[in-house]
């Protein structure tokens, strides 16, 4: 499936009617987080994997599929009465992407092959539960990857619809940029983050400060590999800590650190090291 191919899908999904949240939780439903099952509409359900024992709940949900975003050692494990989780998913199709939760985890290619695996039990007319360890960062990514790709949503629009049924996922950092990336590459740009300070927005910010804060640190880590290497310099870090403002809607994150050069191949002092930050070179 061909880049191409998905700006094209994103383009004509943009021009269809825009999809209606997905309904509240019914009443007595499981409140308990990683037990959830939830719905984000269009045939997707979004959960951990615990909440995969509950066998009663998929079949009332019309669940045909498992789209697991983490290892397949997860089936290995059991979350109540020691029966693997394996043992109790015969009948289902499944497909493991085995990515991990790490910020330096590839996910481009697993979401195009998502999009094969979850157009194929929509269309034979099944739905689908999509799950990680967690259902916060590696299953939650893939849903909100889905929706930009099949029904053009912006990033925020898709966040806001995933959040609303699960008001706790949090893709890492690394995710998030690829996100982002994703949304810049089917729309041409990325639409950033509106003013709106409801939940789901300070949810948006929170992760866009992270993103940011983790660019600063690895250009403190280049910058400072860089003095080390060029004078030969030993520096100690003693602290680094971000501040961050909202305005207009552009979020600023700002570096407070201290650097102290403590020693170099010839004598040792202490000296302010300055070290620039993103935009700034």
């Amino acid at each position: 499936m061909s880049l191409a191919f998905l700006r094209e899908a994103a383009a004509a999904a943009k021009k269809q009617e825009a999809p209606q949240p997905p309904p509240p939780r019914p009443e007595g439903e499981s409140s308990t987080p990683w037990r959830r099952i939830d719905d984000i509409g269009s045939g997707l359900f979004l959960c951990g994997a615990a909440a995969l024992e509950n066998k009663a709940e998929l079949e009332r949900l019309g669940i045909r599929g498992i789209l697991n975003c983490a290892k397949d050692e997860l089936y290995n494990r059991s979350y109540s009465d020691g029966v693997p989780l394996r043992m109790r998913l015969d009948g289902y199709e499944i497909d493991v992407l085995e990515a991990e939760d790490i910020e330096e985890q590839p996910m481009r290619d697993l979401w195009v092959r998502s999009v094969e695996f979850l157009d194929k039990v929509l269309r034979e007319g099944g739905c689908v539960a999509v799950h990680c360890a967690q259902g916060v960062s590696r299953s939650a990514s893939t849903c909100l990857a889905y929706l930009m790709i099949r029904e053009g949503l912006s990033l925020e629009a898709a966040f806001r619809r995933v959040f609303t049924a699960r008001d706790f996922i949090r893709p890492n950092p690394g995710f998030w940029q690829q996100l982002r990336d994703l949304e810049t590459s089917l729309f041409g740009k990325s639409a950033g983050v509106s003013n709106d300070q409801d939940a789901a927005g300070q949810a948006l910010l929170r992760l866009d400060e992270e993103l940011r804060s983790v660019q600063i640190g690895h250009l403190v880590q280049k910058e400072t590999a860089s003095l080390l290497e060029d004078v030969g310099t030993v520096l100690q870090v003693l602290d680094l800590t971000t501040y961050g403002s909202n305005q207009g809607g552009q979020i600023t994150v700002m570096p407070r650190y201290r650097v102290r050069r403590v020693g170099t191949l010839s004598q040792a002092t202490a000296v302010s090291v300055s070290i620039p930050t993103p935009g700034q070179h």
